[in-house]
This record gives structure tokens, C-alpha cells and sequence, in this order.
């Protein structure tokens, strides 16, 4: 079965699926992310967006490499976000891995033309 972006995220950040409370200001996060991935030039030419919680990693792309550093951007964006953890240290720490991704990322983009779908 494939996977609910929504779900997906809202487990990383420890919400239960079943916890519809949140659903539109995470949506609204996770969209924002995707804004930035498709300035990078990664996902579909037309930039993407999530609905609800039916919405599939695969409608953002098929590529296995690209979607594991995709699904731990995400997360971790949203997280910084919605639920942003109170020690310093660990915001900086979260912020290093979000900045390390996007290099990694950009070289993605970079090393296929943006065709990352």
C-alpha cells in the first residue's frame, strides 16, 4: 500500500493518523515545503500540493532516492514549524540535517536537469 504524505508526516511529528485536529495547518506546512522543493527544480514541472490525507508519495515522484531525502525534509520543516522543539541545540541540530538535505537535494536537481519525477 502506498503511503498518505499527511499520515506519513503526521506520525514523523508524533500525531496519531487518527488526529484530524491539525490536518490543515500541517497540510499548509507540508505545502510550503513542497513550494521550496519545486523552486529547487525537483518534483513535477507544475509544482505539487497535497489535499488531504489520500495524497501518495508517488504522485510526487517515483524516484526511491529522491523520495528518502524528500520524506525527511518534509518532516523535519514541519516539525521545525508546527512543533518546534524547546531545547536550542536540538533546533540547531535539526536545522544542520534540513541544510545538509537541501545540498544534497540541490545536486539531485542539479545531476538530472530538475526532471525529478
Amino acid at each position: 500500500m502506498e503511503e498518505s504524505i499527511l499520515n506519513t508526516v503526521k506520525n514523523s511529528i508524533g500525531i496519531s493518523e487518527d488526529c484530524d485536529s491539525f490536518d490543515q495547518v500541517i497540510m499548509t506546512h507540508i505545502n510550503l515545503t513542497f513550494a521550496t522543493l519545486s523552486q529547487m527544480g525537483l518534483g513535477p514541472d507544475d509544482g505539487y500540493s497535497i489535499t488531504n490525507k489520500d495524497n501518495k508519495w508517488s504522485e510526487f515522484t517515483d524516484s526511491d532516492t529522491l523520495l528518502n531525502f524528500v520524506k525527511v525534509y518534509i518532516s523535519s520543516k514541519v516539525r521545525l514549524a508546527f512543533d518546534p522543539p524547546q531545547n536550542s541545540n536540538v533546533i540547531n541540530a535539526m536545522n544542520a540535517q534540513i541544510t545538509e538535505i537541501e545540498w544534497r537535494l540541490s545536486i539531485i536537481a542539479s545531476s538530472n536537469g530538475g526532471d525529478s519525477k
